[in-house]
């Protein structure tokens, strides 16, 4: 995941100034050892079993934030967050969003609406940003921040 990240803002398909040019100046090799660095810290979260399916997390929930995390919304076309980043806002393949910085989560579901963000193979942020509100976009973005107790 990181490895592809890196070659992404080298070639571009990810954009970012700093990183464009932290990417620039590595080779291959530094990409690699990077890639091997990050994969060998503790995850993000531990798992404690936190991560499975409640009950209330389905379509019936009144929390639209908690709608779109677990369920999605069916009728517009958005998949659940949860499908894809995992129930916990952590999987394994998949980036982590739980504890992710608010801002930074925000400005991420932007660029994949706006198309200026187009590292997702076959599309599916950018499909899904895009039908995301900007209200919706913010409201996802401080959930995850908070960590997995926001997500109870």
């Amino acid at each position: 995941m990181t490895y592809k990240q890196l070659d992404d803002f080298r070639s571009g398909t990810r954009l970012s100034g700093p990183m464009s040019a932290i990417a620039q100046s590595l080779t291959p090799q530094d990409y690699a050892d990077v890639a091997v660095y990050y994969a060998s810290l503790p995850e993000i979260t531990e798992n404690a079993g936190d991560r499975m399916p409640r009950s209330y997390r389905t379509y019936r929930n009144s929390d639209p934030v908690q709608r779109l995390i677990f369920a999605g919304d069916p009728k517009r076309g958005i998949a659940a967050c949860a499908s894809r980043h995992g129930p916990g806002g952590y999987l394994i393949g998949a980036p982590a969003l739980i504890n992710q910085n608010a801002v930074y989560l925000e400005q991420q579901l932007q660029a994949f609406a706006q198309g200026t963000r187009a590292n997702d193979m076959n599309m599916p942020m950018r499909t899904i940003a895009g039908l995301l509100t900007p209200v919706e976009m913010k409201s996802l973005a401080s959930a995850y921040s908070k960590g997995l107790d926001a997500l109870r």
